[in-house]
């Protein structure tokens, strides 16, 4: 957000240069392995490969190469053929990436473009890389981003690569397993797919249905009209989580370990402790094999969809926040809420 805002202010700076460029020309051609740089305070210089290649840090939203020198950003214009080239690149279509050509690029085009790509791979159904000019089939051992251009990622390979980000292409078809036991922090996707707040979401007939979460994950606010199974499967570290309703749909009676299930069983980790739902359906197994669930908030579900032996299965539950009176394993104390619902607290 911080790099996205400093991008804007620099906008400015940069129509800003290239105004006092038009009344204040500078030469047309530069020396000899040099190029021209645009400051953020308006400043115009001309630099050399060498400072160029130590203070490159990529490429802007907008296209242009990006240089930070001590707490200074500056900007080099990209040529038509290196933004048709980064055009390709950022799109989803491995077609047109097969069939790139980056003979006509700068020098500094090229090493900008190696410095944004050179730890991403392009996955479908096997991995390719940019090497400068084009992309090709590779067998890269190490990948901070992975971009997921159609169908799914074998088990592990988001681990082995090693890889914090990932992106999912419109044609992609990510389950969360992918995910199980990665680094990945940050998801970026197009529509169908979207990202919130590390969350993966497909919008299609069926309405939003949640797919995936990021391992990292530790408070989740989930807003779907469907799940699929094990969706929250990475989350090995979740602390806190909302939701919408329990289960596949908020029209059938659910329960919580569905968002954890790996198709034989329910991994809902230990460290999950406080979980809120605000509707759906509560089925006799809510919360079955939830050890490490302390508070429970179901305020919003209504009574007639709240089983009386819901919360059975928290088996560590202090707290629960519920509209009608249940079974729990355990002496509580009870009392009215100023909402009408009652608070269970363990003695």
């Amino acid at each position: 957000m911080v790099r996205r805002v400093a991008r804007a202010v620099y906008a400015a700076a940069v129509a800003l240069a290239c105004l006092c460029m038009l009344v204040f020309p500078l030469p047309k051609q530069t020396s000899a392995g040099k190029v021209l740089c645009l400051w953020e305070d308006g400043s115009v210089t001309e630099e050399g490969y060498g400072i160029v290649c130590s203070a490159l840090v990529g490429i802007s939203d907008d296209g242009t190469i990006e240089l930070l020198r001590g707490t200074h950003v500056g900007h080099i214009p990209s040529s038509d053929a290196m933004n048709t080239l980064l055009g390709v690149l950022r799109s989803d279509s491995l077609a047109d990436m097969l069939r790139l050509d980056g003979s006509k690029l700068s020098f500094v085009e090229r090493m900008a473009l190696l410095c944004e790509y050179s730890s991403t791979v392009f996955y479908a159904g096997e991995a390719f890389s940019f090497t400068g000019a084009r992309v090709e089939r590779a067998k890269p051992d190490r990948a901070e981003e992975v971009r997921l251009l159609f169908g799914d990622l074998p088990a592990g390979y988001l681990a082995k690569m090693g890889a914090t980000a990932l992106h999912v292409a419109w044609d992609a078809e990510l389950s969360a397993a992918a995910l199980v036991g990665s680094n990945v922090e940050t998801v970026t996707a197009s529509a169908p797919y979207s990202s919130e707040d590390g969350a993966l979401y497909r919008t299609g007939r069926d309405g939003k249905t949640l797919v995936a979460a990021v391992p990292s994950a530790e408070r989740l606010e989930l807003s779907m009209s469907r799940s699929a199974e094990g969706a929250l499967l990475p989350c090995e570290s979740l602390r806190s989580l909302t939701l919408p309703f329990l289960g596949a749909s908020e029209g059938l009676a659910g329960d919580l370990g569905y968002l954890f299930s790996d198709g034989t069983q329910y991994c809902v980790p230990a460290t999950l402790a406080d979980v809120k739902v605000t509707g759906g359906m509560l089925s006799e197994t809510a919360f079955y094999l939830c050890p490490g669930i302390q508070t429970v908030d179901v305020c919003g579900v209504l009574p007639q969809n709240i089983h009386p032996r819901a919360f059975l299965g928290a088996t560590s539950l202090q707290e629960l926040h519920v509209p009608v009176p249940v079974e729990l394993a355990g002496e509580f104390y009870e009392e009215t809420a100023p909402c009408g619902c009652i608070v269970y607290r363990r003695k």
